[in-house]
């Protein structure tokens, strides 16, 4: 088995990695029934609600697997003898360990990028309109951006930190944020990175969705 997909396997065998598709998936839920239930829902109204879930895939998906990554694997893996078993199929340590940053990123995007596909399908086929098609690439770039960020830093928590990486990885989220609120412009936090991706990669989106139904509407 490649050693990247050994990685993979192994951080989503992890109860906070399957936690955060749990997560990702009620979320994704909540806006789809929540689309479906009401008959006279817009693209601008569906749009807003895609907006809305990136956030919540964020941290219910993203920041979730982060925290599953942020786990001591480097001294699991030693103990169970994945390392030796990695050096015998000719990898080396080193692998191993790019691995486990390349698997965290990967499953942080997908956390985000799965449902949040899903979910736009469903609201395409609610507002029968494929005006929300133009939501793909945002969704796209947010979803690779803030998930793998998320993934990373869980990582690299876990390279620093060891046994106590989930707490610094609570700390990597709570201290930027609360240095931005004590003092705008003083640092930038993962918050921020979730509220400014959803502004700047999928809100604008509703906007063209609006902009869309109207003109079809004045039609």
């Amino acid at each position: 088995m490649p050693v990247l997909a050994l990685a993979r396997r192994r951080l989503n065998q992890g109860k906070l990695a399957r936690l955060a598709w749990v997560l990702a998936a009620l979320a994704a839920l909540a806006v789809i029934l929540g689309a479906l239930g009401d008959d006279a829902t817009t693209v601008a109204e569906a749009s807003e609600l895609i907006a809305e879930l990136m956030g919540l895939l964020a941290w219910g998906g993203a920041a979730c697997l982060g925290l599953a990554a942020a786990g001591p694997s480097i001294e699991r893996d030693s103990r169970e003898g994945l390392e030796a078993l990695v050096v015998l199929g000719g990898g080396s340590v080193r692998t191993l360990r790019v691995s486990r940053w390349l698997a965290a990123a990967y499953e942080g995007a997908r956390r985000v990028l799965v449902p949040a596909f899903v979910a736009c399908l469903a609201l395409g086929l609610a507002t029968k309109s494929l005006l929300i098609a133009s939501h793909l690439p945002g969704i796209a770039a947010f979803g690779v951006l803030v998930g793998a960020v998320m993934g990373l830093v869980g990582a690299a928590c876990s390279e620093l930190g060891g046994q106590r990486g989930r707490s610094l990885f609570f700390l990597a989220l709570l201290v930027p944020w609360l240095m931005s609120q004590a003092s705008p412009g003083l640092g930038f936090s993962a918050a921020e990175l979730v509220e400014r991706g959803v502004d700047l990669l999928v809100r604008p989106m509703a906007h063209v969705g609006a902009c869309g139904s109207g003109s079809r509407g004045g039609a």
